[in-house]
């Protein structure tokens, strides 16, 4: 049976996080207990922002919905029963309430409850919900889950409820993908886990729900980053010895541009790591020694569980030491990881590039050979094996390893995918075009194994052929930036005289014609209008005749083609900036940047977006960022002085 659970509605005085997620828990829980699909509805809202799109969690009613709101559910998806609900919170208590309407009979609920509930006690009404779904889905609540830890993972009430207001705050960054409203404030959320933690310290779920919400606030640049710290610390100084919010306190630092102490914070995770694996290891020698095998057994398959996280901790370690500039410290550190890791071995490509910055690449082939001489089947230590062959001089023996590989291997075609482009560089471009076509055989939909494909062909004279595979990539879906450019690509084979004519726009913008140029775009904007290119010569040119509002226009069409255009948010800034909308101007670029976090050119422009609304200490700070990532070359060392000024 299908059946659809709309969010428990808040009422008056009544926390919409809470009951949202009542009704996603119940899910959860019946989902697992009946093996059967559940579709939880969530309500989401997108509005416009000063110019960026954002998406904001809704609460429809204080009330239970009305007649014609469950109709039109039931007219817009084929399910044959829906769940909805109201919360009611007051003075500690309140009340659930339940109905359940079927298909045949729209108006009268099938049936219902109602369960009150005292000082927070929300674990009888909650039951009472997840029992309901599952009675409708057929099944049955196993015997175990009469017991509120087996249910709920936690016996505290308080601890549920906090945690459920938390967990809430991770699943709108998530839906919205970072696009949250501006009044939305994480650190609410996490001083709400925090409670949950500290009410059970013994329950995981607050603990790695807090290290997730950091880690999206971080990704996104949503809220305070002090505050994002001050919680990390906090988690950590509650539980000391687990290297789980160490190692989410180093990731946090890398990312807002200290190395130094994510290396620090790494360092100390891999310590508290190896600590409690030897402590678990004399625990299970203990339970071993008194008899108590289950026990023994127990501790240390969880011993040996832990253990494997230290290579992965290794591995970013290096990582950081390597962009640190510490290639020595970066390569022991990269070796235990290697000694640790499985047959795949995935730190040997980043220990590649050490010995590569190092001088001593003559060290990465048999390195590779090794663990081919351990799995021979291994098809990406083949690729591996065969390119650093070719990239320390030996191409005739990478030529050999890829032969090979294809005639060894049982699966030879993640070979074929790798070995294509080598020839196809050495111009044996007829044998390349066959083995992508054996590789797209294989995987017809595979966007850059076809965008390989069609250069080929080109460099082949073939570019007849050339639209229809391009046509194939914009046929799966790509991303937006992949089918702008395949977009653009296409336009350039078909409509020649239109593209020379935007070329042509495009040097009377570099002469300062910016008239000239925006009369020769304008008759064009119709038949190109899927042509980024084309919406970024006209921005530049609108944005040198300070028209600003047609610069804005042509930049967000721009974006809207190619969102990773990075000059576009550049050309979109002065447009704002040109009208006086300093604020949208920061805002737009601060988005941005959470969306794409090493371009240097955005955090330029937003840091002299900063500067403009007074933001200095911030527009400091972004310099000093730019600054370590890119070494200060000479080319920026004015630029950024003029953000420091």
């Amino acid at each position: 049976m299908q059946i659809a659970v709309l969010p428990l509605n808040a009422g008056p005085e009544t926390r919409p996080a809470l009951a949202r997620q009542l009704s996603n828990f119940a899910c959860e829980i019946a989902r697992n207990v009946t093996h059967q699909e559940v579709h939880a509805v969530n309500y989401m809202a997108q509005f416009e922002d000063e110019g960026v799109t954002r998406m904001a969690m809704v609460n429809p009613a204080e009330e239970l919905n009305d007649p014609e709101m469950i109709k039109q559910f039931f007219s817009q998806a084929p399910m044959q029963r829906l769940v909805d609900g109201l919360l009611l919170e007051k003075d500690g208590g309140g009340t659930v309430k339940v109905r359940v309407f079927d298909r045949e009979d729209q108006e009268v609920p099938t049936s219902s409850f109602e369960e009150p509930f005292v000082n927070g006690q929300i674990f009888a009404p909650t039951r009472a919900l997840v029992k309901t779904l599952v009675d409708q889905l057929g099944g049955q609540m196993p015997t175990e889950m009469n017991i509120d830890q087996n249910l709920f993972g936690t016996s505290s009430a308080e601890a549920f409820t906090d945690f459920l207001i938390g967990f809430d705050a991770v699943q709108y960054i998530e839906k919205a993908n970072g696009q949250v409203a501006r009044e939305f404030q994480p650190e609410m959320a996490i001083e709400s886990l925090m409670r949950a933690h500290k009410a059970d310290p013994d329950w995981e779920a607050p603990y790695l729900t807090i290290l997730n919400l950091t880690r999206l606030c971080t990704q996104f640049r949503i809220g305070s980053a002090d505050a994002i710290e001050k919680g990390l610390k906090e988690i950590i100084e509650l539980n000391p010895d687990d290297a789980r919010g160490i190692f989410a306190l180093g990731e946090f630092y890398g990312a807002v541009g200290n190395p130094s102490g994510s290396a620090e914070q790494f360092e100390k995770a891999v310590v508290k790591l190896r600590e409690r694996v030897a402590t678990l290891r004399k625990e299970a020698e203990a339970a071993k020694a008194i008899g108590d095998t289950a026990e023994s057994s127990s501790l240390a398959a969880e011993a040996d569980n832990l253990a494997r996280d230290e290579a992965p901790i290794l591995s970013r370690l290096g990582v950081v030491q390597l962009n640190m500039g510490m290639p020595a410290n970066a390569e022991r550190n990269l070796r235990r990881a290697v000694e640790l890791e499985g047959d795949d071995k995935p730190s040997l490509g980043v220990l590649s590039q050490v010995l590569a910055q190092t001088g001593r690449a003559h060290e990465i082939a048999p390195m590779w050979k090794a663990v081919l001489d351990v799995n021979p089947q291994n098809p990406q230590a083949r690729v591996n094996y065969a390119m650093s062959l070719i990239q320390t001089g030996n191409e005739p023996g990478g030529i050999q390893a890829f032969e090979d590989a294809m005639a060894q291997l049982e699966d030879p075609v993640p070979v074929k995918r790798f070995f294509a482009p080598v020839l196809a560089q050495k111009g044996d471009l007829d044998r390349a075009m066959d083995l992508y076509e054996d590789v797209l055989d294989a995987a017809p939909t595979e966007v850059p194994v076809l965008l390989e494909y069609a250069q080929t062909l080109k460099q082949a004279n073939r570019e007849f052929e050339v639209p229809k595979v391009l046509r194939d990539v914009l046929a799966t879906n790509p991303d937006p930036n992949t089918k702008a450019q395949t977009q653009a690509w296409l336009i350039e084979i078909e409509q020649p005289k239109r593209v020379e004519a935007v070329e042509a726009a495009g040097k009377k913008v570099e002469a300062g014609d910016y008239a000239g140029a925006i009369s020769e775009l304008k008759p064009l904007r119709t038949w190109l209008a899927d042509y980024w290119k084309m919406w970024a010569v006209l921005a530049s040119a609108y944005n040198r005749a300070e028209q600003f509002e047609d610069a804005e226009q042509a930049s967000v069409q721009l974006l809207n083609l190619f969102p990773g255009c990075e000059p576009g948010y550049g050309e979109l800034a002065t447009a704002l900036s040109g009208q006086g909308r300093e604020q949208e101007a920061y805002n737009m670029l601060r988005n941005a940047l959470a969306a794409m976090g090493n371009s240097v050119p955005i955090a330029l422009n937003l840091g002299f977006a900063a500067k403009r609304i007074g933001n200095t200490d911030e527009a400091r700070n972004l310099a000093k960022q730019i600054r370590e990532a890119t070494g200060n070359p000479e080319g920026l060392r004015d630029v950024l002085d003029q953000l420091e000024a």
